[in-house]
């Protein structure tokens, strides 16, 4: 009589090894059109920003400027003039929330007039920004993500609404471009307030009108 070996019948699996619930769940997120829409919007707002933008100048100056790509965190976009006052305008909003908004309004700025801040833009809209890192380098790394991501932005509202008003995937990307990397808003390199479009497109994607037109 031959031995008998107890043991549980194992079924054999079919289609292969089945994957892991979070490795599943992880890939279908990776693959996800908003994923794949806002990583591919803050690359190309890199690229358009801050790599192809040097080569562009030392193209159209016949190369008396020589293509640099600067350290972000001692170089600031634009002119130096107005982007160095948003930057500190940033770090100031961020250093009056640490002190919970108190003297918000007296900045050191058009010292000897009171209420400094209403003379301006006031960026309220970045404050949470300014609560991170300190100094003057903090500030100029702060303000030149700042930077990429408002075009990034204005890219995917740009998306969204074309694709909430029945575009598809193509013509959406295209619309987020053409909003993103229109010609006026290289005009306006020094003024991150006038370039910050992206919350007006989203806002008009969540519209009745936009809704109804999906």
């Amino acid at each position: 009589m031959s031995d008998v070996v107890a043991g549980e019948a194992v079924e054999p699996s079919v289609g292969g090894p089945k994957r892991a619930p979070g490795a599943a769940r992880a890939g279908i997120v990776l693959r996800h059109e908003w994923t794949i829409a806002i990583l591919g919007a803050v690359l190309l707002a890199i690229a358009m920003v801050w790599v192809i933008s040097p080569y562009a100048a030392q193209l159209f100056t016949a190369g008396s400027r020589h293509a640099t790509i600067a350290d972000p965190a001692s170089s600031i976009i634009g002119d130096g003039r107005d982007p160095a006052a948003q930057a500190w305008l940033i770090a100031w909003n961020g250093h009056a929330l640490l002190h919970g908004l108190d003297g918000i309004w007296q900045t050191n700025a058009f010292y000897p007039d009171s209420y400094g801040l209403a003379f301006t833009d006031s960026l309220f809209g970045y404050a949470p920004a300014g609560l991170i890192g300190h100094g003057v380098r903090a500030a100029v790394l702060r303000y030149d993500i700042l930077f990429v991501l408002a075009f990034a932005l204005t890219f995917l509202g740009g998306y969204a609404l074309a694709r909430q008003l029945g575009a598809n995937r193509v013509a959406g990307a295209v619309a987020g471009a053409a909003m993103a990397y229109a010609p006026w808003r290289y005009g306006h390199v020094g003024h991150l307030n006038i370039l910050s479009t992206g919350g007006i497109t989203w806002r008009s994607r969540c519209s009745p009108a936009a809704m109804a037109g999906r």
